[in-house]
C-alpha cells in the first residue's frame, strides 16, 4: 500500500490517507479503524510511533513520529467517514 514512491502520486499527508482508505477493502475497514484507534489512543511517544511504522520494513519513511500520527489519524477519519456513508 505504501510503496518507496507513493509520494509521487499523493505528494501530500492527507492524499496518501485518501488513497490508503479508497483501496482497503471494505471487509477489513473495521479491523484497520480499531488498530489505528488502539495506536492512537495509546500512550505512544512520536518516537515510538515511528519505530512501529518502520518495523514491517515500510517503504515510507517518516522523519518524525508526528507524520505517523497524522496519518494515522486521517485515515480513521476517512475511515468514520466512509462507515457513516460521507466518503
Amino acid at each position: 500500500m505504501f510503496h518507496q514512491d507513493i509520494d509521487a502520486a499523493y505528494p501530500t499527508i492527507e492524499e496518501m490517507a485518501n488513497f490508503a482508505v479508497s483501496i482497503l477493502p471494505v471487509a477489513d475497514r473495521t479491523e484497520v479503524s480499531e488498530f489505528i484507534d488502539h495506536v492512537l489512543t495509546g500512550d505512544y511517544t512520536n518516537s515510538e510511533l515511528k519505530a512501529l511504522w518502520r518495523r514491517p520494513d515500510a517503504d515510507v519513511y517518516f522523519r518524525e513520529g508526528k507524520h505517523v500520527r497524522l496519518l494515522l489519524g486521517l485515515m480513521k477519519e476517512k475511515l468514520a467517514a466512509k462507515r457513516s456513508g460521507e466518503g
